[in-house]
């Protein structure tokens, strides 16, 4: 196996849980003293009355996105913690009961990922979300990784430190919350003199905070050596792209022992059907509940945007979007390291179109958390720098395929839609305004040409497309150092050579 690039898992769990950190911190401070819309210090709101008002509705969802991917995949780590994949003795010994944890884990960061989207106020524009929705998936969330973090906490107790085993009793102890009655924390405040939501607000702060600890410190401790990284399993080529891809592993990357202890593997296939997956979910979806509700004029079809303004397609635009869009990012990355040869050249020119492509889906991201509606200008900018940067991509690959006879026919009348659909910026003079409906439906047309490309990308790679993708593994060298420490009863031992 071969890495082009690596990082270990703990310090990606240490940005994730330090992003969301800030992003409470920064919303709270936006909300209470930018916008106004908060109580200010000594009181405290709570966090999801902190992403209702802009900009911090804006980054709550686009920050949490992009956490709960991460989280995602650490659940993947603690089922390898807990079945003893990592170096350690396991710390469930029920392969089913493992499984069913990690499923629950896995559950509740879905449900995280909802709890931005879908905010905590229905009539506020900045919002338009669902109280109660909103309640169901964050309680949901704090009562699914509570029982995670329980069952895998004390199913080995003396192999955790005592901050762990806090953290945890703690964490399940805030859930008190959710079953007292409101008049319990009325008369909190009113002793205290502070606001009503103020008690409230700092047991659930409290949470959060437990919760990111808890995570951090359990795989810091318990899984030190394992990394994340883009890599190839194929180590023995049987097609002329794998001999290259290979040339250029060896080149540029890592060995990867073959001792080393896969946790999970997501092939560059799987990662594109899954954005490809959102994506035409996203988009019929929307437009099932637009026709559904009635917001559709007789004899009109919608710009996309316009999906995503009223619930609940802008709640399905704020997850599916972003989402989409962050894993589309994880595939050009691999795309380039798939498409590379060992020649100078052509790895500069692969470098400048992927961050090309890379800018242009960062487009996409910011287009799902902003709506028209919320914010016309970004909205707007966010997607010109979607369409415009993607479609320059898609004719740099294309022009680069062609020139080295390796073009086929749909890929070019893909580009050639894509850049033809850009006469709907140009309808004033095209006569293609008024009630024509041909704006709307180029850029519907512009969307599916995109989407189209992305696929043939996918393609062009389909004979590495099974072999490269993100790989999470612990290495051989960190399960003898974690095997030592073990047999000389010192869990920290392995932490002193991270």
């Amino acid at each position: 196996m071969k890495s082009f690039v690596e990082v270990n898992i703990k310090v990606i769990t240490y940005i994730a849980g330090f992003a969301e950190a800030a992003t409470i911190l920064t919303t709270w401070f936006l909300c209470s003293y930018i916008e106004g819309q908060c109580p200010k210090l000594p009181h405290l709101p709570t966090i999801s009355d902190t992403w209702v008002p802009a900009p911090g509705n804006y980054l709550s969802r686009w920050v949490t996105a992009a956490v709960c991917i991460v989280m995602g995949v650490a659940q993947w780590v603690i089922y390898a913690i807990n079945t003893g994949k990592t170096g350690y003795a396991p710390h469930i010994t029920d392969n089913f009961l493992a499984v069913g944890i990690s499923v629950v884990g896995f559950l509740s960061i879905v449900c995280l990922s909802w709890v931005a989207a879908i905010c905590d106020n229905t009539n506020a524009d900045s919002c338009r979300g669902d109280g109660t929705i909103h309640s169901i998936i964050a309680v949901s969330f704090f009562i699914g990784y509570n029982v995670m973090m329980a069952v895998s906490s004390f199913s080995k107790p003396e192999a955790l430190s005592t901050h762990h085993h806090l953290c945890t009793l703690l964490s399940i102890l805030s859930k008190a919350r959710f079953f007292v009655p409101g008049t319990f924390f009325k008369k909190i405040a009113n002793w205290t003199g502070l606001d009503d939501q103020t008690p409230l607000a700092i047991v659930e702060w409290s949470d959060v905070l437990l919760i990111i600890v808890w995570t951090v410190g359990y795989l810091r401790l318990r899984a030190p050596f394992a990394k994340c990284a883009m890599a190839s399993l194929e180590t023995t080529p049987t097609s002329g792209k794998e001999t290259k891809l290979l040339a250029t592993a060896s080149s540029t990357s890592s060995t990867i022992s073959n001792d080393a202890t896969t946790i999970a593997f997501f092939s560059l296939r799987f990662l594109s059907t899954i954005v490809v997956t959102w994506f035409f979910t996203c988009l019929f979806v929307c437009l099932g509940f637009m026709v559904q509700q009635g917001r559709i004029p007789p004899g009109h079809v919608p710009y996309i945007s316009d999906m995503w303004v009223y619930p609940p397609g802008d709640w399905i635009s704020r997850n599916m979007v972003v989402g989409g869009a962050f894993c589309g990012i994880v595939v050009q990355i691999l795309m380039y390291f798939a498409n590379q040869s060992s020649s100078g050249p052509a790895v500069a020119n692969g470098a400048q179109q992927t961050i090309l492509a890379v800018v242009a889906l960062l487009g996409l991201s910011v287009v799902g958390v902003v709506n028209e509606d919320e914010n016309d200008m970004i909205h707007s900018t966010a997607a010109a720098v979607w369409f415009v940067g993607y479609d320059a991509y898609m004719v740099w690959t294309a022009t680069a395929r062609i020139r080295a006879s390796a073009w086929q026919l749909p890929a070019l009348a893909l580009v050639l839609g894509s850049l033809a659909s850009k006469a709907r910026f140009c309808g004033d003079r095209m006569s293609l305004g008024g009630d024509s409906n041909v704006p709307e439906i180029l850029e519907w047309l512009d969307a599916f040409c995109i989407v189209g490309y992305f696929i043939y990308d996918a393609w062009y790679h389909r004979d590495v497309a099974e072999t490269i993708g993100v790989l999470v593994y612990q290495p051989s060298s960190g399960v003898s150092r974690s095997a030592r420490a073990k047999k000389e009863g010192r869990a920290k031992y392995a932490i002193d050579y991270c």
